[in-house]
């Protein structure tokens, strides 16, 4: 089975603030290709011709999708899938109608809030409660998020607002509690799990796009645990009902925070997050595989 690792390379030149890092997944690709033992690797830029040149070149069964950013663009991240599925071709991944509303997290928000999950509640712009945050409704990456998202007055909200340039914005409840990152993984049902929890050991009290891209920043992801057996219920619970609202398939991250009296609230739902961790990822308690495993698994389930 010849199995294409297709990866997005990072644009010429970038936005004002923004990380290189943060287009760059050639360290990801190195370490899937290695996984899969294979040397068919591409990068490309995302012009449209460019990936069907490249399709055509190989003429894969299966593309191992790291197209993130086509053009320096993450917007078009589910163009790309929209093409592989017009093409008939496997891809690993959620399809491109999981990545276009994902992207959309006041949609994503409503859709999840309508089937029970627990989010935070959105504020008018002009009438919130505080502390609320303000963030762009369509990007990710923690892209245009900073410390003044977070606000305690509605001057600070007017400002916020408008240090995103009329970009459509969310003013939403800030939760204050601590902070969990659910990876799922499976072909069309979530088969396995991990929990790690997100540490700030300094700075503000929000992932800001400076501190997830800065390479000396002080925020980090480690292994939660031993953590109490219902939260542990609680976080699964979540994350399993927010793969079926967004009907993902193989790979979806949930960032999920608990609120001021401990109940929990989904903040955001990644549709292919990254895989670039080395080792053995640990499921829980009893669940352990092996990181190669893993990606050759994803590879069976496109």
């Amino acid at each position: 089975m010849r199995t294409l690792i297709l990866y997005t390379l990072p644009p010429d030149s970038l936005g004002d603030g923004r990380a290189m890092n943060e287009f760059d997944l050639s360290v990801a690709a190195t370490y899937v290709a290695k996984a899969l033992e294979t040397d068919l690797v591409r990068a490309v830029y995302g012009r449209l011709g460019e990936i069907l040149d490249v399709l055509r070149d190989v003429r894969p069964d299966v593309v191992y999708n790291l197209c993130e950013a086509p053009l320096g663009r993450p917007d078009l991240e589910p163009h790309v899938a929209a093409l592989f599925e017009w093409a008939g071709l496997r891809f690993t991944g959620c399809g491109s109608e999981t990545l276009t509303l994902c992207r959309h997290k006041d949609r994503t928000g409503a859709l999840l809030r309508a089937a029970g999950i627990g989010v935070p509640e959105e504020f008018d712009p002009e009438n919130p409660h505080f502390p609320c945050f303000v963030k762009p409704a369509a990007e990710d990456g923690s892209a245009g998020i900073h410390a003044h998202s977070l606000c305690h007055d509605i001057t600070q909200v007017r400002h916020a607002l408008k240090h995103l340039d009329g970009v459509h914005a969310l003013v939403q409840e800030f939760v204050p509690g601590r902070e969990f990152a659910v990876s799922l993984w499976g072909r069309t049902d979530p088969e396995y799990h991990a929990i790690t929890e997100t540490t700030r050991l300094a700075g503000p009290s929000l992932i800001t796009y400076e501190n997830k891209w800065d390479a000396e920043s002080q925020l980090g992801r480690a292994p939660a645990g031993p953590l109490d057996e219902q939260l542990e219920r609680q976080l699964l619970s979540a994350a399993r009902a927010s793969w079926k609202v967004v009907r993902a398939r193989q790979n979806l991250r949930m960032d999920i925070r608990l609120d001021a009296h401990g109940t929990l609230r989904v903040l955001d739902v990644n549709p292919n997050p990254a895989l670039t961790n080395r080792g053995e990822i640990s499921f829980g308690e009893t669940q352990r595989l092996p990181w190669d495993d893993l990606v050759r698994k994803m590879v069976e389930w496109a």
